[in-house]
């Protein structure tokens, strides 16, 4: 999730273009089953350049806190819960 928020973002950033049109954006991610919170980033306007910036550590994403869990299993641990 964090890696697509942060390609979203810069396609984004990247069509907004520079010249501080707008202070900043932000994307949220939401899950299409239960509408949960998945994610989110925030980007800002440099005063600098105008460009749009991600803020440090502006990516959240609900994979990286632990709130949910991907139910992938390799085939490694697959053999070895299975013996």
């Amino acid at each position: 999730m964090a890696a697509i928020l942060r390609a979203q973002g810069r396609l984004v950033a990247r069509l907004l273009g520079v010249g501080r049109r707008y202070d900043g954006f932000r994307l949220v991610a939401r899950c299409g089953r239960t509408g949960a919170l998945v994610g989110h980033a925030e980007w800002y306007a440099s005063t600098e350049t105008g460009a749009y910036l991600p803020y440090p550590g502006g990516v959240w994403s609900a994979c990286d806190s632990g709130q949910h869990a991907h139910h992938q299993v390799d085939s490694a641990a697959a053999a070895l819960t299975a013996s």
